[in-house]
């Protein structure tokens, strides 16, 4: 069984120059069914994999930026957190979501 990630990270693993904060995101009951059946395959909490997926999206866009994108980068107006955290979980999800299609019970 793979070992634990805590979803709050303990403050050794918290950088100073970069906190942990809270956001809200709506999924559909059936996508946050489907994240919860691959958190549990990997051994971590459902928020602890979105954050994973979400971490990964953002350094896959940003390498083709550059190491350190100016505010020039981004688009007028700002796109809300939410926006971009949805966009990229649906990114990260897709191709599982597929794998899994047949775990999920049939819906009534």
């Amino acid at each position: 069984m793979p070992a634990e990630t805590p979803d709050t990270p303990t403050p050794d693993q918290e950088d100073a120059n970069d906190p942990m904060i809270t956001t809200s995101l709506r999924l559909p009951q059936s996508v946050l069914d489907r994240v919860r059946v691959l958190a549990t395959r990997d051994g971590v909490k459902p928020t602890a994999l979105i954050r994973r997926w979400t971490e990964q999206a953002c350094a896959r866009e940003l390498a083709d930026v550059g190491p350190r994108p100016t505010i020039d980068v981004f688009p007028e107006p700002p796109i809300p957190i939410e926006v971009l955290v949805r966009q990229a979980v649906q990114e990260e999800l897709k191709p599982l979501l597929d794998a899994v299609a047949g775990l999920a019970p049939p819906s009534s």
